[in-house]
């Protein structure tokens, strides 16, 4: 999988993902209509959905990772090498001004954060941030890597980083906001990740203890929550809106669903081809969601969705 989830193991949608040896990305470009499927997917809340399937033409991997609450579409692909995309009204572009360039997250103006490879990749993740075509450095000061992840409309920045310097060289959350970085730890865990943040200043991500297992967070007022999905072995929160709806992923034993988390009750996602290998990555205030999933029979091979809620 792409490198926008340094961590995060679904077992079930065969990730591996290595911070130090990302996926490569290309400047590929192109354009297509993505397809329709419809399907029931509420599993616990009532919340139903009608699915648009996106796949970048040529690529064997498509991530929706975020989504503006305009409906514009940000993620990254992969076919042999890799890059970002931009997915709007149907029409997908792929998006690599820099080398193994990740689109991760959009706000209401437009603004884009994302991250590249340095050095044709040989050099460690770098952020940036994208507003009215012009590119800006996010990176957490003095640290060996840094990938923002979210955005709010009021401009501040979520994402992790590493430090090989540091006697903790694990990946760490942050929070950009005012022009002043915050490290966020959730206490006691070996690796947080901060994915998205909403105008509020809500905060949803994910830890990981010593033993391996991933948990999902929400963050608030300078307060952890741990948020506890139901059935699941490992969780994370990826996305959240305005409204506090939170979505994210849920690994059982044998299966994995997305979940979108809204007035208390969770609702489990499952695109319509890929039942029970399927992760929710972003989610704007008419809670549309986009993720993705692995085809029955797949190896290394994951398209993305767009759920809209029909009721």
């Amino acid at each position: 999988m792409l490198r926008s989830k340094p961590i995060l193991a679904l077992s079930l949608l065969c990730v591996a993902l290595a911070p130090s040896a990302p996926a490569q990305r290309s400047p590929a470009r192109a354009h297509a209509s993505a397809t329709e499927s419809s399907g029931p997917v509420a599993e616990t809340g009532t919340l139903t959905f009608k699915y648009i399937t996106i796949i970048y033409p040529g690529a064997n991997i498509t991530e929706p990772l975020g989504i503006s609450n305009k409906g514009v579409i940000v993620g990254g692909l992969s076919s042999g090498s890799s890059s970002g995309f931009v997915w709007r009204n149907g029409i997908i572009a792929g998006f690599n001004p820099f080398y193994d360039t990740v689109l991760a997250g959009m706000n209401s103006s437009g603004e884009v954060v994302g991250s590249d490879e340095p050095n044709l990749g040989r050099d460690p993740p770098q952020g940036f941030l994208l507003n009215n075509g012009k590119f800006t450095a996010l990176n957490v000061p003095g640290v060996t890597g840094t990938i923002p992840q979210g955005i709010s409309d009021a401009g501040s920045v979520v994402g992790e980083y590493y430090d090989n310097n540091s006697p903790d060289s694990s990946w760490q959350g942050f929070l950009y906001s005012g022009g002043t970085f915050t490290t966020l730890d959730f206490p006691g865990a070996e690796i947080t990740e901060a994915r998205g943040v909403n105008n509020q200043g809500q905060i949803a991500g994910l830890y990981e203890d010593s033993f391996g297992t991933q948990y999902s967070f929400i963050y608030s007022n300078g307060l952890f929550q741990q948020l506890v999905v139901p059935g699941c072995v490992d969780s994370g929160a990826l996305g959240i809106n305005n409204n506090g709806d939170v979505v994210g992923f849920c690994e059982t034993s044998r299966e994995g669903f997305g979940y979108l988390y809204k007035d208390g009750t969770f609702t489990f996602l499952s695109a319509p081809e890929g039942f029970g290998r399927t992760l929710a990555a972003g989610v704007n205030d008419n809670d549309e969601v986009v993720g993705y999933y692995a085809p029955p029979g797949s190896y290394n091979i994951y398209y993305g969705f767009l759920a809209v809620p029909t009721n």
